[in-house]
């Protein structure tokens, strides 16, 4: 069945229409018509043509009626009406009369709908985006997203791909490391046929966190509070605020309020004076100021980011400390301010002094001879002015001061200090030493009575001094006696002398001296006393006194006197001593060859004694009793000894004797010994006689040849074992070469012992004298004992390396173990012999004869009569060997020396194999054979082999 031409113009309409929404067709593959063009139909899964497509089929059911399509016509229809037919089939086919269908309309297709909703989740640096699909179109979007930014309209690099869209609903996407405090703009976007389509727009900002940790110091720093918080990150600057009110705004986490209330300084408390309490200063004293802290502040900080500011942090509180005093000062009585420094007292040593009255002073006038009386009374003190004082506190430029406190010094006890003037004047005034008190006696006033002007200073500590007004003072006067030094002094006699250097007042009645062997003799004198006066002196200047009937060497003392009607008046205490005796029981020595000693008995008051010999004094200041005199004659020195030197008695050293000389004793002297003290010299002693005696042998000395002397002990005998030793001429050796297989024989030839050389000796003996006369030469030598050898052999063929063999101490000797094999070897001989220094001979060069070496080896060719022998020429021995061959015998052992011998030469010698063909053997006979060889020392056999001749034919 055909289409009408309407029908099919129509579908045709449609398809154009369709074909901007349906899927894309393909020419073969279908599930129904609609997968196929509008003039194509779908059969069996194959678009083809619908102008080949069969009528309607029959009902089998109808009787062959046809049956109606879906719109009551007899043709087929291309699409069954209500199927889809518009663009994202929103229309729909509907009959156009019974055999023909049509499209309902060309509605067009709807639009994607995506919709950016608000984000969700946000914090500081994160947020969740969001978005959804309200609505897909046919164009399903390839992929999809979100977008944000901080600037508007985010758009590709700012965005994150979700991919292909399937279905309608919600979307997000999860957003890190944001900026904290930051607006974000965020946008959803798909892409389809068209390109990329952005959804509408939304904002978020990302939280705004608060500065945590927020401290703030409490009297730490004076200058300011120090206020720190943790850093907030993403934020541009900090606000801070005190108590409510902005303060500063800052980008650091730190800050330091230097506006904060700052502290206060008070006054120092409890000022005060001393009154009274020292004498050298008033003493003000404080309590420490301390600061007071500034006022409490309350503390947030507000954190500032790009697009917000964070809440307030939690309150901190802080406060300025008080500030610290640096120092003090001190005002007194409202004078300027003094620093004092950082203490709570200080000593004014300024303060006003207190007041002495010096009172009225008296002095004796000739009432005491001893010394003038001083005294003052009516002395008082009164103490110093009172001061007012003031402190206050001195710190970072802040200034407070104390309430006034008043003291004043102290006034200590009074003390006293005379002075005396140095002439009788009132004027030039110095210090009395020990005067200070009230009443003084002066008793270093002038002696002779003459007037001195005194005065007082009084003082007290906290107080000027006062000084009385001066009063006029002397002492009573008495005579002036000086004792002097003694004159003419012996050993029973000595003149006693003085001098007056004022008769006194009144004057003296009497004068003299005193003298005693005890200490400050006086008047009257007693029985260990004398004193002798002189009566009333006329005039001053010097008075003498002879005395008698004193010990020799003793000791007295002297004072002079004065009298008058004050009393008596001695001179200081001279001493002397008397001249001393001569000494007696004098004595010298004779029996010390080193001095003579002179020894004496002690005399009384001598400090020392002279020592004569003769007339000279040969020791002064000795203080002993003996004296030793080493410079007397000394005894003489030695004689010669008489020397005796051994000629060839010893092989080990010369012997050398001597007989001891005897030296002279020196030359008499006579000796004399006086004492002596301070008052001079004694007579001499009487005399004593005295001389060294002779020096004994303290050493020898020896000497060798042209050598230097040597010292020896006291010894009179002595073994020069250094002596010359004899020398021995060795010789020269000789040794066998070949003479012997057993022995190299050995032997020296031109050896001889030397005649002996003498040696020269003197000697001399020692004594403290000096040396000794030499002695006569005497000539010695050394002995030589017998001759020893000992042999010796080089260790290789060269004439080195040498060692002794044993036993081999004779000449001539029989060397056994010499090499042998016959190499030759050196050969010397040490001689020696006591008394004598070893001498080697020349050596000379042997060896062991060796005899040669053959071997018999085997029989070969035997017949009947004869037979061949073969042997080897091992060694040719040494001389070399003269002649070899083979020896046949009957006998075990043939040889040469057989009676009937049958032996054969083989001709020279030469190692190596060798041949020998014996005939005229009997047949059938056992035989034996030896290869042998011979030298000039003998032959030798090689090893005896037997063999047997065979029989006949």
């Amino acid at each position: 069945m055909k289409l009408y031409k309407s029908t099919f113009v129509l579908l045709l309409a449609a398809a154009a229409l369709w074909s901007a929404c349906a899927p894309q067709f393909t020419d073969t593959a279908c599930e129904q018509d609609q997968d196929c063009f509008a003039f194509e139909v779908c059969r069996a899964n194959v678009c083809v043509s619908a102008a080949v497509v069969d009528d309607v089929g029959h009902d089998a059911a109808d009787n062959g009626d046809w049956l109606p399509n879906a719109c009551g016509g007899t043709l087929d229809l291309f699409y069954a009406p209500d199927e889809p037919c518009g663009p994202c089939d929103l229309d729909e086919y509907v009959c156009d009369g019974v055999d023909a269908v049509v499209c309902d309309g060309a509605t067009q297709c709807p639009a994607l709908d995506i919709v950016t909703t608000l984000a969700s989740a946000i914090t500081a640096t994160s947020a969740t985006l969001n978005a959804r699909v309200q609505e897909l179109s046919d164009d399903l979007p390839t992929d999809h997203g979100l977008c944000w930014s901080t600037e508007a309209d985010p758009a590709g690099d700012d965005c994150y791909s979700l991919g292909g869209v399937s279905a309608e609903g919600a979307f997000s996407h999860d957003v890190q490391n944001l900026t904290q405090g930051t607006e974000y703009f965020v946008r959803a976007f798909h892409v389809d046929t068209s390109g990329t389509v952005y959804a509408n727009t939304t904002t978020f900002t990302t939280l705004a966190p608060v500065p945590a940790n927020l401290t703030a110091t409490q009297a730490t720093h004076g200058a300011h509070v120090a206020l720190s918080w943790d850093l907030a990150e993403g934020a541009s600057s900090y606000v801070i605020y005190r108590d409510d009110a902005l303060v500063e705004s800052v980008t650091l986490t730190s800050f330091e309020d230097t506006e904060a209330a700052a502290g206060s300084l008070p006054a120092p408390m409890n000022a005060a004076a001393s009154e009274g309490d020292f004498d050298e200063f008033v003493r003000v004293t404080w309590s420490a100021a301390a600061g007071l802290d500034g006022t409490a502040h309350d503390y947030t900080v507000v954190a500032v980011y790009p697009s917000t500011e964070s809440a307030a942090s939690a309150v901190a509180v802080g406060y300025r400390s008080g500030p610290t005093p640096t120092h003090y000062e001190i005002s007194i009585d409202s004078d300027e301010w003094i620093d004092v420094g950082l203490v709570t007292s200080y000593d004014d040593i300024d303060a006003p002094l207190g007041f002495v009255t010096a009172g009225t002073a008296t002095a004796s006038a000739g009432t005491h001879s001893t010394h003038v009386a001083l005294a003052v009374s009516d002395t008082s003190v009164l103490a110093g002015d009172s001061v007012e004082y003031r402190i206050r506190t001195a710190g970072q430029g802040l200034l407070s001061a104390s309430s006034s406190a008043t003291g004043h010094r102290m006034v200590g006890e009074v003390s006293f200090q005379w002075e005396r003037a140095t002439v009788d004047l009132d004027a030039s005034y110095s210090a009395l030493a020990g005067a200070t008190s009230a009443t003084f006696d002066d008793t270093t006033a002038p002696e002779d009575g003459g007037t001195r002007y005194y005065r007082v200073v009084v003082s007290a500590d906290g107080a000027e001094s006062a000084t009385s007004g001066a009063v006029a003072g002397h002492r009573a006067s008495a005579s002036g006696v000086t004792t002097l030094a003694q004159s003419a002094v012996t050993t029973n006699t000595a003149t006693l002398n003085a001098s007056l250097s004022q008769l006194g007042n009144p004057a003296a009645t009497n004068h003299g001296f005193c003298w005693s062997q005890l200490p400050e003799p006086a008047l009257p004198g007693d029985a260990t006393t004398s004193c002798h006066s002189l009566g009333a002196p006329t005039a001053t200047g010097s008075f003498s006194h002879n005395i008698t009937s004193l010990l020799a060497g003793t000791v007295y003392n002297v004072r002079a006197f004065a009298t008058n009607s004050e009393g008596t008046a001695y001179g200081s205490q001279v001493s002397f001593v008397t001249v001393a005796s001569a000494p007696t029981g004098v004595s010298a020595t004779s029996d010390s060859a080193t001095s003579v000693t002179v020894s004496w008995s002690a005399s009384l008051g001598a400090a020392s004694y002279n020592v004569l010999r003769g007339t000279e004094v040969i020791a002064a200041g000795v203080t002993a009793t003996t004296h030793a005199d080493d410079a007397a004659t000394p005894g003489s020195t030695l004689p010669a000894p008489t020397l005796s030197a051994s000629k060839g008695t010893s092989t080990a050293h010369v012997a050398l004797s001597w007989t001891a000389p005897t030296a002279s004793a020196g030359a008499e002297h006579t000796y004399y010994v006086q004492a002596v003290n301070a008052s001079g010299t004694s007579a001499s002693s009487g005399p004593a006689t005295g001389r060294r005696a002779a020096a004994p042998v303290t050493a020898y000395k020896l000497k060798i040849g042209a050598a230097d002397w040597i010292t020896l002990g006291n010894v009179t005998a002595h073994d020069d074992t250094a002596a010359p030793k004899r020398v021995i001429t060795p010789g020269s050796a000789q040794a066998s070469q070949g003479t012997s297989t057993a022995f190299v024989t050995l032997s020296l030839s031109g050896v001889a012992g030397a005649t002996h050389v003498d040696t020269s000796y003197q000697v001399l003996a020692v004594n403290t004298a000096g040396d000794g006369t030499a002695s006569e030469i005497a000539t010695g030598y050394r002995a030589i004992g017998a001759l020893e050898y000992q042999w010796q052999r080089s260790a290789t063929e060269t004439n080195d390396t040498f060692s002794d063999i044993a036993g081999g101490i004779t000449s001539p000797y029989e060397d056994v173990a010499a090499p042998a094999n016959g190499d030759e070897r050196f050969y010397r001989a040490v001689i020696s012999a006591a008394g004598a220094d070893d001498a080697t001979s020349t050596p000379a060069a042997g060896y062991r004869a060796v005899l040669p070496v053959v071997t018999t080896w085997y029989v070969d060719d035997i017949t009947p009569d004869a037979a061949k022998l073969v042997g080897d020429f091992v060694d040719l021995g040494k001389p070399e060997a003269t002649a070899f061959g083979f020896c046949v015998s009957k006998s075990t052992l043939p040889s040469l020396t057989e009676a009937t011998p049958n032996c054969q030469t083989a001709g020279s010698p030469a190692l190596g194999e060798f041949e020998l063909f014996f005939s005229n053997l009997d047949e059938e006979t056992l035989y034996y054979a030896r290869a042998y060889a011979t030298n000039d020392h003998g032959t030798s056999y090689g090893d005896s082999i037997s063999f047997d001749t065979d029989s006949g034919p």
